[in-house]
């Protein structure tokens, strides 16, 4: 095999390997609302929770200056829970899917 074609090869299954783990990745988003406020909530820590063998934590961001926030699934068949840290008080979301939600908090 030539050269050329050698590393036309191993280009083709590299691009298929990385197309192949990006679709192992889900994303999940959300917004998080102050209802206190009634305006969102920005600047929260926001936490991604697998529940196996305890809770281990697999993502976290903080929510944008519209409350949005995404974090990335690494095992979309895993039970997780989403927790937002608004005013040191966690509140907690059952993830089911990869549908967008909302959190609402308090102050």
């Amino acid at each position: 095999m030539s050269t050329g074609i050698k590393r036309i090869t191993l280009l083709f299954f590299t691009v298929c390997y990385f197309a192949m783990a990006s679709f192992a990745t889900d994303i999940v988003s959300g917004k998080v609302r102050n209802q206190t406020t009634q305006r969102p909530s920005s600047g929260d820590d926001v936490v991604l929770l697998r529940m196996e063998e305890g809770m281990q934590e697999e993502s976290r961001t903080h929510t944008d200056a519209n409350g949005a926030f995404s974090l990335q699934v690494e095992q979309p068949n895993a039970q997780y829970v989403v927790r937002v840290l608004h005013q040191n008080v966690n509140y907690d979301h059952t993830l089911t899917g990869t549908s967008p939600f909302q959190v609402d908090v308090f102050d």
